[in-house]
């Protein structure tokens, strides 16, 4: 079973100089980490095992990208493979950007163009051996299933581009959710599972609400990483929920079989 924090949104002024790396050894790090500089007090990139860098670019680029003229496109590729190369120099497995692939499912031209736009991403994936991640948000949009976002990938072809299913449990209290339905389409295509939760608002990742999706999980062969994402701007928040994680993952190992992968993350941003 192995562990990480995600630093994606980490407050200023946070410091690891008591971080445990035995039980942390991943991490999930924004783009602004690549540099030395901008990261935590303490942290030692050497002493993860497993690094995952998010949001390579701000949400409001990536997900207008598509729309934009081939010029824009052609400087957006050229960065692109300038940070795919630094990530992989970081020793970083996966690297996730949201593409607005939502949009793919209900427009036409706008699948096409992203489609192609992905496809001209691949061979930088392959040449430095990393995968790209696009986000899935549940609760779905009214109307789509996963299904249509395995239709995506197929269409895709390309090995380097699998999911990571965002999830926000607390947006689906007492809704009737057929878990196995959410996840069977696109079982064999996702790497990370993320769960994000808002406790200066009250709410918290407990057991017992997130046991029915790890099960479901299980029973739909995932191997990939489980996220525990809570929403906060604040360093004492930030620094009592890694406190409280680290309780509760210890509890899930002990009621759960070592074979899924969890990565606990805190993110100061609210729900996306």
């Amino acid at each position: 079973m192995k562990f990480g924090i995600s630093f994606l949104y980490c407050p200023g002024g946070a410091t690891l100089h008591t971080f445990r790396y035995d039980l942390f050894p991943g991490a999930e790090l924004p783009e602004s980490m690549m540099s030395q500089e901008m990261r935590p007090a303490g942290m030692d990139m050497l002493n993860f095992k497993k690094i995952h860098f998010s949001e390579l670019m701000p949400n409001g680029v990536s997900r207008a990208i598509v729309a934009q003229g081939e010029k824009i496109k052609a400087g957006f590729k050229d960065e692109m493979q300038r940070l795919i190369r630094i990530a992989a120099g970081l020793n970083a497995e996966t690297i996730s950007m949201d593409f607005g692939i939502e949009n793919a499912v209900t427009d036409d031209n706008y699948r096409r163009e992203l489609i192609r736009l992905l496809r001209a991403i691949e061979p930088d994936l392959y040449r430095h051996e990393i995968e790209l991640l696009l986000p899935v948000r549940i609760p779905l949009l009214p109307g789509m299933s996963t299904e249509d976002y395995l239709s995506i990938k197929r269409e895709l072809m390309c090995p380097d581009i699998h999911f990571l299913v965002d999830i926000h449990p607390h947006e689906l209290v007492g809704k009737s959710v057929n878990l196995h339905e959410l996840f069977r389409w696109l079982k064999f295509n996702i790497k990370t599972v993320r769960f994000f939760y808002e406790p200066e608002t009250g709410n918290r990742l407990v057991e017992k609400l997130l046991t029915p999706w790890l099960d479901c999980l299980k029973k739909n062969f995932f191997e990939g990483c489980v996220l525990l994402c809570p929403a906060s701007s604040k360093i004492d928040v930030f620094e009592t929920e890694i406190a409280y994680l680290e309780k509760l993952v210890v509890e899930l190992n002990k009621n759960n079989k070592p074979d899924a992968v969890i990565l606990c993350a805190v993110e100061n941003s609210t729900y996306r």
